[in-house]
C-alpha cells in the first residue's frame, strides 16, 4: 500500500473571499493546498470522503471531543445528600471577599461587608442559642474579708469584676464595683455549658478553662495576685502533648508539706488522649499538679524554679506525664455502681467523729434529683467497705409524658411545632462515626390538609406527622394520624 500520509499532509482550511458572488452568506468554500497534486495515488473516493469530513467539522463545530462529567448534581441533589453545608448565617447583600482557613486552632474568618464571621469548619452554622445569649455567673471566690471575686460569661464576652459585701446577715448588702470590671478571658469560659473549674488561693485565681471562642484551646491559667506581680501565666500554646480536649472537674489547693511554698493546686479533670499502642483516641482521667509560686529546689545552686535551665525547662515541657499512674491507696475505687438509672455529678464530703473513730461520709448529687449519703470503712489490710446510708430525692424530675420507652425504643405520643427539624441517627465504632439514618420531621396542622375544613385545626396532638427518611440510600415515606 502507497505511503500516501508518510511526508504529504492534505490542508483544509476556511476561505475568506471578499468576492460576493463566490462567498454568498454563510457557505464555505474548501481550498486544497497544492501538496495535494504529489497524492497520485489518492483516489477520487478518498477525497471526496475526506472534504466532507472537512466541511462538516468547519461548520462552526470544534472537532476536540469534549469530556462529559460522569456524575452532575443539583443545587437539591447536594443538599439532600448532605455534601453540601450552606452558611444560613449569612444576609443579603453580605459580599464575602475573602476567607481564612487555620487549620492549627480550627478556625475559619470569613471576610464580608461589615462584618467577619468566626466559624468552626466543623460546623459553620453552630451558633449560640438564645438562652446561652446571657451572663452566666461561674466564677465566685471571696477575695478578702469584704470583697468577693465574680466572673460571668456575659453573652460570650466573659467579664469579671469585684463585689462588695457588707453587713452580716439579714442586714447584708452587697454593691458592684464597676471601675473594677475587666475582660474575663482566660479566668472563665465563653460557653456556660462548658465544663470548668477555678480556685482563688493567695490572692492569686487558677483557672482551668478554654482561651478561644469555639472551645478549642484548654489550658491552665494564673491571674490577679498582689498589686506588683499582677499578670497572666498560662500554659503554652499549641502544644498537642499538654492538654487535648479537657473537661475540667475541680480544683483544690492542697499542701504538700509545712512550708507554704510548696503547696500545690491540684485540677481534676478528663482529656482525650492517645496514649498506647494504638492511634484511637481515649478518654482518661487525669489529675494536674500545678505550682502556686516558684518554689525552692532540691539543687542549692538553683534558688528557685524560675532558675531552671533551657534543658531542663525543655525536658519538662516534652515529659509532662508522670512515669507511672496514680493508683487508689486501697486498689479500688471507694464507691463503685454499675447498671444505673442516673450518674454522679457532684461530691462533697465531710469528716465526722465517731465513738470508735473518724470517718469520711461522701453526699453524691446524681442527675435524676437525688443525693446519696455514703460511708467509706478502711480495714485494717486497707481495703475498703462502702455502705449507702440514705438516698434522698430532694428534686423532682419532670418527665416528658409524650415520650414512652418501650422494648421496641420510643414512642412519641404527640407532637409539638418546636419538634419539628433535621434528625440525625449516627452510629460510632472505635474513632469512626457513620450516618445510619437522616429522618426531615414537618408538624402539619390538620386544617392544612386537603379536604379539611379551615377552621378544625385542633390541638396539637391531632397534627399529622409527616416524615421523609434516608436509610442507606433507601428512602422511606411515612404519613400517619396522631
Amino acid at each position: 500500500m502507497p505511503d500516501y500520509f508518510g511526508s504529504n499532509w492534505l490542508f483544509v482550511s476556511r476561505c475568506e473571499d471578499s468576492d460576493p458572488e463566490t462567498a454568498r452568506g454563510d457557505q464555505t468554500a474548501l481550498r486544497v493546498d497544492t501538496k495535494v497534486a504529489r497524492m497520485a495515488g489518492l483516489s477520487s473516493v478518498w477525497i471526496r470522503m475526506m472534504g466532507m469530513l472537512a466541511v462538516f467539522c468547519l461548520h462552526d463545530v470544534n472537532c476536540t471531543k469534549e469530556s462529559v462529567p460522569r456524575v452532575k448534581l443539583s443545587y437539591k441533589e447536594l443538599i439532600h445528600s448532605g455534601s453540601l453545608v450552606p452558611f444560613v448565617g449569612s444576609g443579603e447583600g453580605m459580599q464575602f471577599q475573602t476567607f481564612l482557613l487555620d487549620e492549627e486552632k480550627s478556625r475559619l474568618l470569613l471576610g464580608a461587608k461589615d462584618h467577619i464571621y468566626l466559624l468552626d469548619p466543623d460546623n459553620i452554622n453552630k451558633t449560640p442559642r438564645k438562652t446561652e445569649c446571657a451572663n452566666f455567673v461561674r466564677v465566685l471566690h471571696n477575695y478578702n474579708r469584704t470583697h468577693v471575686y465574680t466572673c460571668g460569661t456575659g453573652a460570650f464576652h466573659p467579664t469579671c469584676a469585684f463585689l462588695e459585701v457588707r453587713g452580716q446577715k439579714e442586714g447584708g448588702a452587697f454593691h458592684l464595683i464597676s471601675s473594677s470590671m475587666e475582660s474575663g478571658r482566660m479566668k472563665c469560659p465563653f460557653d456556660p455549658r462548658q465544663p470548668f473549674a477555678s480556685v482563688l488561693t493567695d490572692q492569686y485565681l487558677f483557672a482551668g478553662t478554654v482561651s478561644d471562642f469555639l472551645g478549642k484551646d484548654s489550658m491552665f491559667s494564673r491571674s490577679l495576685g498582689p498589686p506588683p506581680s499582677q499578670q497572666y501565666i498560662r500554659t503554652d500554646i499549641s502544644e498537642d502533648y499538654w492538654i487535648n480536649e479537657a473537661k475540667f472537674i475541680a480544683a483544690h489547693p492542697i499542701a504538700d508539706t509545712y512550708n507554704p511554698d510548696d503547696d500545690k493546686i491540684y485540677f481534676f479533670f478528663r482529656e482525650a488522649s492517645r496514649e498506647g499502642s494504638t492511634m484511637d483516641k481515649g478518654v482518661l482521667s487525669r489529675v494536674a499538679r500545678v505550682c502556686k509560686c516558684p518554689s525552692r529546689t532540691y539543687d542549692p545552686r538553683i534558688k528557685t524554679t524560675k532558675d531552671f535551665p533551657d534543658d531542663v525547662i525543655s525536658f519538662i515541657r516534652t515529659h509532662p506525664l508522670m512515669y507511672q499512674s496514680v493508683y487508689p491507696i486501697t486498689g479500688r475505687p471507694i464507691f463503685t455502681r454499675i447498671n444505673t438509672e442516673y450518674r454522679l455529678t457532684q461530691i462533697a464530703v465531710d469528716r465526722v467523729s465517731a465513738d470508735d473513730g473518724h470517718y469520711a461520709v461522701m453526699f453524691l448529687g446524681t442527675d435524676s434529683g437525688s443525693i446519696l449519703k455514703v460511708v467509706s470503712i478502711t480495714q485494717e489490710n486497707w481495703a475498703a467497705e462502702e455502705v449507702v446510708l440514705e438516698e434522698l430525692q430532694v428534686f423532682k424530675i419532670k418527665e416528658d409524658e409524650r415520650v414512652l420507652l418501650t422494648e421496641r425504643g420510643l414512642l412519641i405520643r404527640w407532637v409539638q411545632r418546636s419538634d419539628a427539624g433535621l434528625y440525625v441517627c449516627t452510629a460510632q465504632e472505635h474513632s469512626f462515626t457513620r450516618t445510619l439514618l437522616h429522618l426531615s420531621l414537618r408538624v402539619l396542622e390538620r386544617s392544612h390538609l386537603p379536604g379539611q375544613q379551615s377552621g378544625s385545626s385542633g390541638p396539637l396532638d391531632r397534627s399529622i406527622l409527616d416524615m421523609t427518611s434516608e436509610l442507606r440510600h433507601s428512602f422511606i415515606r411515612i404519613t400517619s394520624v396522631l
